[in-house]
């Protein structure tokens, strides 16, 4: 087929709330009422995993806020990228890096004189001082006697910081000609820096920060705290309530990302018509949906290297003689197998060398495999498989060949269940009533033109 005139999706936020193809709008709009009407001072916690869209959401807040916020009762909205501030950078400089370009952003609609250059060079300090206490820590140097020096060394100066941005936000909001109601802070990409650096940089955005008319938004993956806090606190398993407290004085709105409830059949239908994978009349939403969740997920950032991997495999289809290109009725199988090769790779070999996986067999598929290690644990294994068998998902032979084959593996046996459903939905919705020899056929064309992004052993 002619290659689409737009091939390949680039990982880049959303920021147009008319082009919302995953359905985060409501969620935004939401978020966007709250900011616009709460009181202040108040953090807002944006947490997902890393490409769960959390830069997308923040940016289509900022795009309702102004939609929804007058001018006599505007917003002014100041970014920050964490990760961008500690690309080559000391724990020290990343700290006044990232309060220095907030104060960069807030210092212009001030009618006070110099005033950013006393607060950078107080922020400097209080930054130096954070950071050699972090690492004094990390090394067991002094512990709880490190930590009262250096809060000690700048209780005051934190304190008078505190109460001078205070007195400049007042001034910014008081004034008629900035026509600034809230200052609204997005920080984001906190979940790619050092995790002790996040926590620090927020111990010091709450201390300093901590004033009228502020707003934070932050986007962060709540493990990473966690990372950042093991040393200090021990681990999550037997001290969570400590964790989960940590957390809650600094954030007072904690948002999950909706991924559970993204649009995610509509959102890939839509990339794969944007870059020629499938043509207008092909609307697979449902179908898409279903195979996305027995294997990928929804995670955008994945979704986007999924069409971008079937992109490929179509263009080195077009380009070579030797791979037959294969019909409309068969890109959901393809479609099928490349989300099978992605996530699940030892399931996606065994198709590879036995392409009819209704033909798998316990005896000649699973035990070669599994070289019978689930002996090891005879007992666990046959009260598991025979619990297992009671089920939809393995009672026929090629699935509890599957749940013999994965039993062993941590990963494999945790989604043991969503592979089998995926197998399923390939044998009933896809195959359909296609005879054996129809069914190999069918298989063997398809894994063969996947094999270019296969990065199985």
């Amino acid at each position: 087929m002619p290659l689409a005139n737009k091939i390949g999706i680039i990982d880049k936020p959303n920021t147009n709330l008319n082009n919302d193809l995953l359905n985060i709008k409501p969620h935004a709009e939401s978020l966007s009422l709250f900011i616009s009407k709460c009181d202040t001072p108040i953090t807002i916690g944006v947490q997902g995993e890393w490409g769960s869209g959390k830069t997308s959401l923040m940016h289509l807040i900022q795009q309702d806020l102004d939609n929804k916020c007058t001018d006599e009762n505007g917003i002014l909205h100041v970014w920050v990228n964490a990760w961008e501030h500690s690309l080559f950078s000391d724990p020290q400089d990343i700290l006044f890096k990232v309060l220095s370009e907030l104060m960069n952003e807030i210092t212009p609609y001030s009618t006070s004189p110099n005033v950013g250059s006393k607060f950078k060079n107080r922020l400097k300090n209080i930054a130096n001082s954070t950071a050699k206490f972090a690492s004094l820590a990390v090394v067991g140097e002094g512990g709880a006697d490190v930590m009262s020096e250096i809060l000690d060394f700048d209780e005051n100066n934190i304190k008078k910081t505190r109460n001078e941005l205070q007195k400049m936000t007042n001034e910014i909001v008081e004034n008629n000609k900035n026509n600034i109601g809230k200052i609204v802070v997005y920080i984001d990409d906190l979940d790619r820096i050092n995790p002790k650096d996040a926590v620090s940089l927020l111990e010091l955005l709450k201390n300093i920060f901590d004033i009228e008319h502020c707003v934070f938004v932050l986007a962060i993956d709540y493990e990473v705290i966690v990372k950042g806090l093991k040393e200090k606190m021990g681990n999550k398993e037997t001290n969570d309530e400590e964790f989960r407290a940590y957390f809650d004085k600094i954030i007072q709105l904690p948002f999950m990302m909706p991924i559970g409830q993204y649009d995610i059949g509509r959102y890939v239908n839509h990339l794969l018509i944007t870059t020629g994978f499938l043509n207008q009349t092909q609307h697979y939403e449902n179908q898409i949906k279903d195979i996305l969740s027995y294997s990928i997920g929804g995670n955008p950032r994945s979704l986007k290297r999924l069409v971008n991997s079937l992109t490929l495999i179509d263009i080195f289809a077009t380009l070579r003689d030797d791979v037959d290109d294969i019909s409309e009725e068969e890109d959901l199988l393809l479609f099928s197998l490349v989300c099978l090769q992605i996530q699940f790779p030892t399931i996606y070999s065994m198709l590879v060398d036995q392409s009819d996986f209704r033909d798998w067999d316990q005896q000649n598929t699973a035990f070669t495999l599994t070289k019978k290690k689930e002996e090891k644990e005879k007992e666990k294994f046959d009260e598991d498989f025979r619990i297992a068998q009671m089920t939809d998902e393995f009672n026929e032979e090629w699935e509890k060949a599957l749940f013999r084959v994965c039993y062993n593996k941590p990963f494999l046996k945790r989604n043991a269940t969503k592979i089998s459903k995926l197998l399923t939905f390939i044998d009933k919705q896809i195959l359909g009533d296609k005879n054996k020899e129809e069914t190999k056929i069918w298989i063997e064309k398809v894994v063969k033109k996947t094999l270019i992004t296969n990065v199985a052993q």
